[in-house]
């Protein structure tokens, strides 16, 4: 989507908790993910 507004995360999200063991890998994905535009 093209927009000249940043995204807006919805009113109902607080937290996100995650287990892991110690040295184990990890990925956290950004809910805003995207903005601003990345340039190449």
């Amino acid at each position: 989507p093209t927009s000249s507004s940043a995204p807006r995360l919805s009113g109902d999200f607080s937290s996100v908790a995650l287990k892991r063991h110690r040295g184990s890998s990890l990925t956290l994905m950004c809910l805003a993910q995207g903005f601003p535009a990345p340039l190449f």
